[in-house]
């Protein structure tokens, strides 16, 4: 049997992580058909299913699930690789962005579109990065700023506040919180939560598990930690879990697709969005893409999520 390359392993993330061939396509730049092929391909050597395909959306399979969870372990050490030989490999004309989750949500486009015009000698390189990649990918060089949500404490870093969301909690929809047009805090401080990923900020990821709103007491934990949100997403389904989330979300990630709700919390805090940049970056590129990420989260204008409980 060939051996597995880079190449597939890359493409089967995407799309545990989209759900999608479509979205992990995008994500990969390349072509639908040219991550349905890798993938194809590499369950004919391995003889065994992958992916599940259905008409709208996908996942993986156990098997899958496995290689995948190895997969990220892999691609983590392979890109640790490149920073061994050069840990600053980005020419000074092309600009970084980084992403958590969707960014901004709908104000992300504006944003880079509104750069583009503003900076044509500037190129725009836009990734992804994971919540554990946090602050590590802007402080060793991979990102140069930082779409960010929920609080970033670093001196190291400068953070500059852009706008704020109302927080939802996701649960099962199966549970009967589900039901409720509103929640409040002291209705889901009971509600277990899944295991904190390793190399998460506790701060971070406390936040959203309202650890502060129990005086520093951790929620009860079950299960393993979650690869990604929507992984997460499908065992707050299933084993009736909580998390909050920013109000965009809702309409990222649509309850329906996962067995869950969104229900407002309206006494929570709300969460913040955040442009982060490295302090001793005070490149004219950077200052100018986060000024400009100030006025397009003044003036953006947000999507109504479509399974939001109304307040």
């Amino acid at each position: 049997m060939s051996p597995i390359e880079l190449r597939e392993l890359r493409y089967l993330v995407a799309v545990a992580d989209e759900g999608s061939f479509t979205r992990a396509a995008t994500r990969c730049y390349v072509s639908q058909q040219a991550v349905s092929s890798a993938l194809a391909q590499l369950e004919r050597r391995l003889g065994t299913a992958l992916v599940v395909r259905r008409p709208r959306g996908c996942s993986t399979t156990p098997a899958g699930a496995r290689l995948v969870a190895a997969a990220r372990r892999i691609l983590d050490a392979a890109d640790e690789l490149v920073d061994v030989v050069d840990p600053r490999p980005y020419a000074d004309d092309v600009l970084h962005v980084g992403l958590l989750l969707d960014g901004l949500g709908e104000r992300t486009w504006p944003l880079i579109q509104g750069f583009r015009a503003a900076h044509p000698e500037v190129r725009v390189a836009v990734g992804r990065i994971q919540p554990h990649e946090v602050p590590a990918a802007l402080l060793d060089g991979a990102v140069d700023v930082a779409l960010l949500h929920g609080p970033c404490d670093d001196e190291r870093l400068v953070v500059t506040p852009l706008f704020s969301e109302p927080r939802l909690v996701v649960v099962s929809a199966a549970a009967s919180p589900a039901d409720a047009r509103h929640l409040l805090t002291a209705d889901v401080l009971d509600l277990p939560a899944r295991p904190r990923r390793d190399g998460i900020d506790p701060g971070w990821e406390g936040f959203f598990t309202l650890i502060s709103e129990r005086n520093g007491t951790e929620p009860e934990r079950r299960g393993e930690p979650a690869g990604s949100l929507k992984e997460l997403l499908w065992a707050i389904s299933l084993e009736q879990l909580f998390l909050t989330v920013p109000d965009h979300l809702a309409t990222t990630y649509p309850g329906r697709l996962y067995g869950v709700a969104y229900v407002p919390v309206p006494d929570l805090p709300e969460v913040v969005f955040s442009a982060v940049r490295r302090r001793d970056d005070d490149r004219a590129a950077v200052r100018g893409f986060v000024d400009l990420a100030v006025v397009v989260g003044r003036d953006g204008v947000g999507a109504e999520p479509a399974d939001r409980r109304p307040a």
